[in-house]
């Protein structure tokens, strides 16, 4: 399925980023001030990946992915403080009811919502949004992209594979079959988590900040308008289910699926919270890491191929950037040595 892109020559140190998440942003603008010349796809409507945001019809907003990031390296904790000056994350202030959560550790998030970082990132290297990868193919030593919506991106000299495990298995598999890389993705483990977003016309006074219980089917529930930059005028809460309630019922549907969520809610808080004006749930199928990869990232078909993601570090947003750092040190690396 040849188009006019493909057909022009060969670019010299032309790459292909799959994968506008933080992990596929921080590879890209690193490989980029290397010296690559690089094209990010991405098959949501917008950056960021799981640092997500939801705006409804209604005029809703809520963080639905993930909900906040602690910084723990050096690194990470250089990139929060030019992002902070530039008004793409804040320090989270909360209350919790829980004591699981460390409250001593700094929480970050995204402003003004949690795509802030990503957008961020994205003035370093544009992606090109609905763009769903789901075919590789390699001419003569150079990689193709055919994606859903009938394009076909290339010729690239590599290409970097920044989604979930499953996913990255999906497109490798016309090639790999027989790679030990495909193994070690098998290996990995991540559980499914379903998002349940709320909307009320009142403050809901039962709810702190955060609330968690690990004995309760709820993983998680926080109050929106706790975060900095985000409105206050009307009361928004997401709650994520447990990663064993979300695998019991992962393919229900969204409607079913929020109408149990909100009794679920109202069980832990002996029935307080009062009818929501909005309810919605939104599956995200790979959500948390319970067995990483164990390295920061994964090379196949000779480094031609680079994997990487949070999961193969860990559960934390920053494992992502570090993936992310990783993969580009590696391109930056394969410049170095032709000389470029």
């Amino acid at each position: 399925m040849p188009t006019s892109e493909t057909l022009q020559d060969p670019v010299s140190n032309r790459l292909c980023v799959i994968g506008a998440g933080l992990c596929g942003l921080t590879a890209a603008a690193r490989a980029k001030t290397a010296g690559w010349a690089v094209t990010v796809l991405d098959k949501g409507r917008g950056v960021g990946g799981r640092m997500s945001r939801r705006r409804t019809h209604e005029g809703f907003e809520f963080d639905h992915g993930a909900q906040y990031f602690t910084a723990r390296t050096g690194a990470f904790q250089t990139l929060l403080g030019e992002a902070e000056r530039a008004g793409a994350v804040a320090l989270w202030t909360r209350e919790a009811a829980d004591t699981g959560v460390n409250a001593r550790e700094p929480w970050w998030v995204g402003t003004p919502g949690m795509t802030g970082l990503a957008r961020w990132l994205e003035n370093q290297v544009r992606a090109e949004t609905g763009r769903t990868a789901v075919k590789l193919n390699r001419v003569e030593g150079l990689w193709h992209v055919g994606t859903r919506e009938g394009q076909v991106h290339g010729p690239f000299e590599r290409i970097v594979i920044a989604v979930p495990p499953a996913q990255a298995r999906s497109l490798l598999a016309t090639y790999l079959v027989t790679d030990p890389a495909m193994d070690r993705l098998a290996g990995v483990e991540i559980d499914p988590c379903w998002a349940v977003m709320l909307a009320f016309d009142r403050r809901q006074n039962c709810m702190p900040d955060i609330m968690r219980d690990p004995n309760s089917s709820i993983g998680w529930a926080a109050r929106n308008a706790s975060k900095p930059w985000r409105p206050t005028e009307i009361e928004t809460l997401v709650v994520h289910m447990s990663g064993d309630w979300s695998k019991a019922h992962l393919e229900e549907a969204p409607d079913q699926v929020a109408a149990m969520a909100l009794g679920e809610l109202q069980a832990v808080t002996d029935g307080a919270v009062s009818a929501p004006v909005f309810l919605s749930a939104h599956r995200w199928r790979y959500a948390k890491t319970i067995t990483p990869l164990g390295s920061p990232m994964l090379e196949a078909f000779g480094g031609e191929v680079l994997v990487g993601g949070d999961w193969c570090l860990g559960a934390r947003v920053e494992c992502a950037f570090q993936s992310g750092m990783a993969i580009g040190q590696a391109l930056q690396n394969t410049l170095a040595r032709a000389g470029n």
